[in-house]
């Protein structure tokens, strides 16, 4: 969203209503994006773009929109009602990880580990021969310290948080946004981490956590055997699915 020439810029300034031909890439990523927004109920919202950008974290703007205002064809994507957005950054870096990992694969590469902005996924295994070991930041430090080390096999993780893009002080706001209450979410720090067989997934889950909030969170991803990682304070963790198994100290 910040190149103005960008399909998804250019698919932004459209008014609409209609239905407009994008890109087989923004296509993708925007059918999967409403598919997370379905299955979430909207806590991972693709339209919350002009609310972010309200917090002072984001170059889209527009009318307030809901999911159920796009949706996905054979060739293209249509906009419900004139001034609907499309806000990918929850989900995007996932996509392009996955389409380095899969070209990576193809060329043949046995083993490597990629990190996009917090997103990585692993081939193989480290040169000395032990699996791949991802830090995960501890949100709750000052400084930058692990807080765990995962070894993630085959899955992607993906972690999202309000401390990277985040102003702290009297007022705490972050860039992940609470659409049922349009307020940022765990404004007082901590992250969510996810394992997932895609960092696309990965990375929409992680976002999707983050905004429904602790409770939300926690009790959606234990529904949905999500391998996930809350923390929450200096004293307070929590994992669901199989995440545990994945930490390695």
């Amino acid at each position: 969203p910040y190149l103005g020439s960008s399909d998804l810029s250019l698919f932004n300034n459209r008014p609409g209503p209609g239905s407009f031909a994008v890109s087989e890439d923004l296509l993708r990523v925007g059918r999967a994006a409403l598919d997370y927004a379905a299955l979430t109920k909207g806590a991972f919202d693709p339209t919350v773009g002009p609310l972010v950008a309200r917090f002072g974290f984001g170059p889209i703007h527009g009318g307030r929109g809901r999911p159920s205002d796009l949706s996905a064809g054979a060739t293209g994507l249509t906009k419900a009602r004139s001034g609907v957005t499309l806000d990918l950054c929850g989900i995007a870096k996932g996509y392009a990880l996955d389409l380095i990992w899969e070209a990576l694969r193809s060329d043949g590469m046995d083993h490597g580990l990629v990190e996009l902005g917090g997103e990585t996924r692993a081939l193989g295994q480290h040169p000395d021969g032990r699996p791949w070991r991802i830090a995960v930041h501890n949100p709750t430090r000052t400084a930058t310290v692990a807080r765990y080390v995962v070894e993630p096999g085959d899955l992607a993780l993906a972690t999202s948080g309000p401390v990277w893009n985040g102003i702290s002080g009297t007022y705490a706001i972050g860039h992940i946004i609470d659409p049922t209450r349009a307020r940022p979410t765990m404004r007082e720090g901590g992250s969510v981490s996810v394992l997932a067989p895609t960092a696309t997934e990965a990375d929409a889950m992680a976002t999707a956590l983050c905004a429904m909030g602790r409770q939300r969170g926690l009790a959606f991803a234990n529904r949905n055997a999500l391998s996930a990682l809350f923390i929450i304070d200096p004293q307070q963790d929590a994992m669901t699915g199989d995440f545990a198994s994945r930490v390695w100290i």
